[in-house]
């Protein structure tokens, strides 16, 4: 029994250890983008009001740091599996790489997510992107309408470095 739980304490430090190196990864990212604590709370609310308003499953802000070759990373969101976080996106792969490649909204076929990107002063921030809770949820042009809107009334308050206010 004792070898059962040794080997239990193992398996969930190393799981534990894995979560933890996302998290650092999506917090380096944040950093290096020079993103302030209140912008980092303003990206989270984001996600969630995002996933509420559109009755999503879950939400992502993927950001597109520099030095990254346009590819992104996980960095927060509303009821997204712990270990998405830090995940890196390529650009032009699945919804929220076609949003971060084109700099234009991606609706994934058959219609279950949605990427829109967040535009900055000089370049793309990122995207947010949601993905319905099952296939009877299907996205179409007024809940890419909306997420458009969330997306333009917030990225303005994004694009300034830390020690100046949006």
């Amino acid at each position: 029994m004792a070898g059962v739980l040794a080997i239990v304490a193992v398996v969930a430090a190393g799981a534990s250890d894995r979560l933890r190196e996302g998290a650092d990864v999506a917090q380096s990212a944040l950093w290096a983008a020079g993103y302030s604590p209140r912008e980092q709370h303003l990206l989270a609310t984001l996600a969630s009001v995002a996933r509420a308003e559109l009755d999503a499953g879950t939400a992502e802000i993927v950001l597109a740091p520099p030095g990254f070759g346009g590819d992104g990373i996980v960095v927060t969101g509303s009821r997204m599996a712990a270990q998405r976080l830090g995940v890196r996106v390529a650009a032009g792969e699945g919804t929220a790489g076609r949003a971060l490649a084109t700099g234009r909204t991606s609706l994934a076929e058959p219609r279950v997510a949605l990427a829109v990107p967040i535009p900055g002063a000089s370049r793309l921030i990122g995207a947010v992107v949601v993905e319905s809770a099952g296939p009877e949820r299907l996205f179409g042009g007024r809940e890419a309408a909306r997420l458009e809107a969330m997306v333009a009334q917030t990225a303005p308050q994004l694009v300034a470095p830390i020690g100046r206010t949006a």
